[in-house]
């Protein structure tokens, strides 16, 4: 391999003074693309004779002294990594809860996902195995917390790379995908793999009962639940939380209780060709036919990051909470940001500390006390519901939490959406 065209890509638009003097500008700052965070590498490494060409998000908290996960999010059909980037908005998730993304580019027209039309020559499954080695060698990854996502053929190539790149891939999830039906019968993964779908139930274009050598969901459900060994838990319907974009979902979870490698299912009742909570100003059409109807009641990066983080690779063990001593104070972003209704902040105290968390207005009100008293050493959390002492709702908008101890004072910025 080699390494070509590796260095970071700044544009304009990233003066964080102006994004924490003004509300306006910081809700223009949102709706920017995401790579104007300056917190985005474009870089490109020849494999195999083509030059592949990648893009890497650092959120915030990235640095050199922890490993970090890593999400593959792969584009679909005919579309392109910064189509892929805009149109899911994975950094917003990304930057809150700590995890690189990468966007890798296909060679036109798509991933060689092993169903037919795919281009034959194309060694995807090894340029991304390649890819692994080289963002190790840039980053400072967590080589057991390596997982895949997709939207469409995306998709697609997300399972094959859990039946071709099982030893690396932690759990994958497809979005508006299916599996090829090569793979139901071929699948070389040799360990449980936990596996996520999302798929709307009129989707014209990756139809939900299979099409040509394309697998219906049901199957593709069926065939991981056995794989994994697992056994229908439970079946919701979750709340409709946008009444006018005419979807429901139905979310059906399995789960093994012996490797807890899950398989989970978010049914989008009325949903199209879609990725839940994305951008669709970034995917109004599609090459193939209509793209149908956007689901507001889930958001698909939430909901995969919130499967990813429960696995790594040794087994599918799920990951244990660290209960030992934190060396050093330390105050996290909150997560979800923005958020609509319930935030979570966490911090790390070294030793018993008194402890101060107030939500406070960019004015410097006081908003809310969350935490006033001695605690021991140790890793808190505590939730924040938008009101203030007196129960009432707070109005959309930035605020800051202040945390301060005797040893230690931080503060951050969160946006409240009503």
């Amino acid at each position: 391999m080699k390494t070509i065209n590796y260095s970071p890509l700044f544009l304009p638009g990233t003066n964080k003074k102006s994004v924490i003097g003004s509300f306006t500008i910081f809700l223009a700052f949102l709706s920017l693309p995401f790579f104007s965070f300056a917190q985005m590498d474009t870089t490109s490494f020849v494999f195999e004779g083509k030059t592949r060409d990648y893009f890497v998000f650092r959120p915030k908290n990235y640095n050199q002294t922890s490993k970090m996960p890593v999400v593959f999010n792969l584009h679909g059909y005919l579309l392109h990594k910064d189509q892929q980037m805009n149109y899911s908005q994975m950094n917003l998730v990304a930057d809150t809860a700590g995890f690189l993304v990468v966007y890798p580019e296909a060679i036109s027209p798509g991933w060689n996902c092993g169903i037919s039309g795919s281009p034959p020559n194309v060694n995807d499954v090894g340029f991304l195995s390649a890819l692994i080695d080289t963002l190790a060698q840039h980053y400072h990854i967590d080589s057991q917390r390596i997982y895949s996502c997709g939207f469409s053929l995306g998709g697609f190539m997300s399972y094959r790379l859990a039946c071709e790149l099982n030893d690396r891939i932690a759990a994958i999830a497809d979005v508006a995908g299916t599996m090829g039906t090569y793979f139901i019968n071929n699948c070389a993964a040799s360990e449980p793999t936990p596996v996520l779908l999302i798929h709307g139930i009129d989707d014209e274009i990756i139809p939900y009962n299979g099409a040509n050598d394309w697998c219906s969901i049901p199957k593709v459900i069926e065939y991981w639940t056995n794989f994994n060994h697992c056994i229908q838990s439970d079946s919701i319907s979750l709340p409709d939380l946008d009444t006018a974009d005419g979807c429901t979902v139905e979310k059906m979870t399995y789960k093994d209780s012996s490797n807890n490698a899950r398989v989970a299912f978010y049914k989008v009742i009325n949903g199209g060709h879609t990725w839940p909570g994305g951008n669709e100003d970034y995917f109004l059409s599609h090459p193939l036919g209509p793209v149908g109807k956007l689901s507001g009641d889930i958001n698909a990066n939430e909901e995969i990051w919130n499967f990813f983080k429960n696995f790594k690779l040794a087994g599918t063990n799920e990951v244990k909470i660290d209960t030992r001593t934190p060396v050093g104070y330390e105050l996290f972003q909150n997560y979800p940001n923005p958020f609509n209704s319930e935030t979570k902040i966490s911090y790390h105290l070294q030793r018993q500390s008194n402890v101060s968390l107030q939500i406070v207005s960019t004015l410097g009100r006081l908003v809310k006390t969350l935490v006033d008293k001695s605690q021991s050493a140790g890793n808190y959390s505590f939730c924040w519901n938008g009101k203030d002492e007196l129960g009432r709702d707070m109005a959309s908008g930035l605020y800051l939490f202040n945390f301060r101890t005797e040893a230690f004072i931080d503060s951050r910025k969160m946006l409240l959406l009503r």
